[in-house]
C-alpha cells in the first residue's frame, strides 16, 4: 500500500483543468465561502474519480 494519493505517472494537462467542470461545481455550492467552494470541488473530484475507477475496472476486465 502506498501513501500517495495519485499515481507517480499521472499526466495532467491544461485541457484537463479547463474541461473539468470546476465552474459548474462551484455554481452548485449551496452556501458562500471557502468551505462551501472546497466541499463542492471535493465532491466533484470524488465523483469524477469514482467514474474513472469504474471505467478502468471495465477496461481491465474486458482486456483480460
Amino acid at each position: 500500500m502506498s501513501n500517495e494519493r495519485y499515481s507517480q505517472d499521472l499526466v495532467v494537462a491544461v485541457q484537463d483543468f479547463t474541461q473539468s467542470g470546476w465552474r459548474e461545481a462551484i455554481a452548485r455550492a449551496t452556501r458562500e465561502g471557502y468551505s462551501a467552494i472546497w466541499q463542492a470541488l471535493s465532491g466533484a473530484a470524488c465523483s469524477a474519480s469514482s467514474k474513472d475507477e469504474m471505467n478502468t475496472e471495465r477496461l481491465t476486465k474486458n482486456s483480460g
